[in-house]
């Protein structure tokens, strides 16, 4: 007699907990997957709420006035404050966000939509434009751990301020020379600057490279430098025009932007020269004329040097005259066919003209006391009153200009201050 096979006990409970076992790992998927699903969504409203603090902190840093947010309700300052602490024990940035809620500003989901025009809107923030951070102030649950700001995470760095860079040379270009059978080497100390201001994400590596071409970017030969490196341009052995290029680029890996700078130098200029070529140049220094504007040319010079050198004349010393560095040449290139001419000017100084007590005499006609270029004619005429008599014009510093007993006295204005008094005497009698 057959029997019927039903199921038992034992198979009806291990069903029940397989299917319990299941049902509890689709609820755990469930909600990690709209744990995920918040995670990611905020995240994205971050990064515009950063985007748009970066916009408004480029206004910030070029001198104008920002206005965000409002200042943080008296409620929300305890909140506030955790939030912003927990930011800045968790950020792995080299980038400063503060250390308490000074320059913090509240940004309410209303604000964000209607005040800045971010549509979906639905977070609150604080946000400091200065250090341009943005702070979430219920924070976002990831992996056990509740996030404050983009800082905290990595690859996320979006607040990072990058600046193009730019290299200096010390010497941008100039005229080299190379003796026969010799070889040439110029030296130049290649500078980095306006680094950016965080380098979390930044690698610098510095390229140069020598050729003939100011025009094509060259696409081999570039060498590896470090910030400062001196480099040399050897043996090159022909004449012509030759540049340095150099090259900025951000190589660490995972970068969210390719810094890349290639930029020339102004044109090395190599020439050939014989050893001990002496070429003749001439120096013509030039005096200032009496109008204070013009120069004539007072003493010539004949110099010798060596071709394709750079030379600047050492001044002479004149009386009444003051070497003008400013107006002078200098740092010339003596030229191979013997042409080259180096001015350098003299301004001419003034000096004070004074007149002792003219009691007695009068000057009409006469030059007024002031000062007076060096060289400049000055002429007085005494003229005597009633019952005196002229006797000499007595000179402070008869080593700058003599004495003189003539009544019109006309001389040049000497190379220094001076005092003119007349002598006087009375022909008045007591009766």
């Amino acid at each position: 007699m057959k029997q019927n096979k039903g199921i038992t006990l034992i198979t009806l409970i291990v069903t029940i907990i397989v299917l319990l076992i299941l049902a509890t790992i689709g609820t755990n998927a469930g909600i990690s997957l709209i744990q995920e699903s918040k995670y990611h969504n905020t995240i994205s409203q971050m990064k515009v709420m950063q985007t748009k603090v970066n916009e408004l902190y480029e206004e910030y840093k070029n001198g104008n006035t920002i206005e965000i947010g409002e200042e943080i309700p008296n409620n929300l300052q305890t909140k506030a404050s955790e939030a912003l602490n927990t930011a800045i024990q968790n950020n792995i940035t080299e980038k400063y966000i503060g250390e308490d809620l000074t320059g913090y500003k509240y940004i309410s989901a209303d604000y964000a939509k209607n005040k800045l025009g971010i549509e979906n809107a639905n977070l609150d923030y604080i946000v400091n434009i200065e250090y341009r951070t943005v702070i979430l102030l219920d924070g976002v649950k990831k992996d056990g751990n509740t996030i404050y700001s983009l800082n905290e995470i990595e690859d996320e760095q979006y607040n990072v301020e990058y600046i193009n860079p730019t290299v200096i040379l010390s010497k941008n270009g100039g005229t080299y020379t190379i003796p026969t059978n010799g070889s040439v080497s110029i030296e130049d100390t290649l500078i980095i600057v306006d680094k950016p201001k965080d380098t979390q994400n930044i690698e610098l590596k510095l390229e140069y490279v020598w050729t003939t071409s100011k025009n094509t970017t060259p696409t081999s030969g570039w060498i590896q430098a470090q910030d400062g490196n001196t480099i040399q341009l050897d043996n090159i052995r022909d004449e012509g025009e030759y540049y340095l290029w150099t090259k900025i680029t951000n190589v660490k890996s995972g970068s969210l932007i390719k810094i890349e700078n290639i930029q020339t130098s102004k044109p090395f200029t190599i020439k050939k020269v014989s050893k001990n070529t002496y070429i003749q140049y001439t120096v013509i220094h030039k005096q200032m004329d009496l109008d204070g504007i013009n120069y004539t040319a007072f003493e010539t010079e004949t110099l010798r040097g060596t071709e394709y050198d750079q030379v600047t004349p050492t001044p002479k010393t004149y009386s009444g005259f003051t070497f003008d560095e400013q107006n002078s040449q200098k740092n010339v290139e003596i030229n191979p066919n013997g042409t080259t001419t180096i001015e350098l000017k003299y301004t001419r100084n003034k000096y004070n003209l004074a007149l002792g007590s003219i009691e007695g005499i009068s000057l009409q006609g006469s030059s007024s006391p002031g000062e007076y270029y060096y060289g400049t004619q000055i002429s007085l005429n005494a003229t005597e009153n009633q019952g005196y008599t002229f006797e000499s014009w007595q000179s402070s510093n008869p080593t700058l200009l003599a004495s003189s007993t003539n009544k019109q006295y006309t001389f040049t204005m000497p190379a220094g201050d001076i005092t003119l008094t007349p002598s006087i005497t009375t022909n008045w009698r007591r009766y």
